[in-house]
């Protein structure tokens, strides 16, 4: 399985440099056009337009995140006003197809207390939907975090790049797709150490799309959310709460592709270039939290981290030794910590 997606992944990509199909599914509406075929950006909201006093149809309409029920879900409703009281200004934004993929669940091993992966370290939930239209199909997970300090692996500067990527996701355990959004925090040491960090968008299995004018730096508190529609229509919203920036997408899913729903995950991921996993980087430690996840869009029924039914996700190197792990705090929240700098 893992061979034969990195190999539909390589297919996919180099398809998509020579532009010799339009990758994406046709839906009726994908917002305004972006320079990627089948992703649009929502309508800019009027100057003063406030997403805590707005309607649920304005926050639709908008682009916005779902407004939780304060009664319900006091947690998550804390969790969304929170983010949304930082809103100033939305980016009118400028996409980049990368050579990186952020995969499903790779090399999965269940063991006791856990999954072992060799790309995912975190925690997720799932169900065991038949289609999207059944009743416990997730369409919609958010998440808060964090954005850590990328290095190299302690005493080493390599001259190469090493990378990492913290996200959200909603199919990726047990599927072939994945509906995601984060953002990278990637480091080069050539003598001293430069980070890179920036936000993407995909729908795997077609490759990252950075989000090139949306700053992000690390220290900053970066929220997402994201929702599917349709079987083949999701959306993005990445808000930058620290600077107060915003992006909101529509996003087709590629051809043949149809999200069933089976699981939310919260996670930092290595991800997959040249057709094998990167090397992580060294981020020390993280603090995740806001991971919610939803069957239905009237978000009726709520998903966390701090259910008895979650999964843990313990990443393993190359040499299928511990590199990374969650700690559950809570009920929505968990701090990543690496187990010693990446070995690779």
């Amino acid at each position: 399985m893992k061979n034969s997606l990195r190999s539909a992944s390589a297919v996919a990509f180099a398809a998509l440099l020579a532009f010799a199909f339009n990758p994406y599914a046709q839906a009726a509406d994908h917002g305004i056009g972006t320079n990627v075929p089948g992703v649009g950006f929502s309508p800019q909201p009027p100057q003063y337009f406030d997403p805590l006093s707005a309607s649920d149809q304005e926050l639709n309409d908008y682009g916005f995140p779902s407004r939780p029920d304060s009664q319900i879900q006091p947690e998550a409703y804390a969790s969304w006003k929170r983010a949304m009281s930082t809103v100033k200004e939305r980016i009118l934004p400028e996409l980049k197809l990368t050579d990186r993929f952020h995969e499903p669940a790779q090399q999965v091993v269940v063991e006791p207390g856990g999954v072992q992966t060799s790309n995912w370290s975190g925690e997720g939930v799932t169900t065991k939907p038949t289609n999207f239209d059944s009743p416990d199909s997730i369409h919609a997970a958010t998440i808060a975090y964090i954005v850590p300090v990328a290095n190299q692996a302690f005493g080493k500067c390599t001259g190469t790049w090493v990378y990492s990527a913290t996200l959200v996701g909603i199919d990726g355990y047990g599927g072939n797709d994945v509906l995601e959004a984060g953002t990278n925090q990637n480091a080069l040491c050539t003598g001293q150490v430069v980070g890179q960090y920036n936000a993407w968008i995909e729908w795997y299995p077609l490759p990252e799309m950075q989000i090139v004018n949306f700053p992000v730096s690390p220290g900053d508190t970066i929220s997402i959310a994201i929702w599917a529609s349709s079987a083949t229509r999701g959306n993005a919203f990445v808000l930058n709460q620290t600077t107060g920036q915003s992006a909101s997408f529509t996003v087709a899913a590629p051809k043949g592709v149809q999200l069933a729903g089976n699981s939310a995950e919260w996670a930092i991921d290595r991800p997959a270039i040249g057709g094998k996993s990167a090397t992580l980087t060294n981020y020390t430690s993280t603090y995740v939290s806001a991971c919610f996840a939803w069957h239905v869009l009237d978000y009726s029924t709520i998903l966390t981290p701090g259910d008895p039914s979650s999964i843990q996700f313990n990443m393993v190197d190359d040499n299928q030794l511990p590199i990374s792990s969650p700690y559950t705090l809570g009920t929505s929240a968990f701090q990543l910590i690496e187990e010693g700098s990446p070995r690779q």
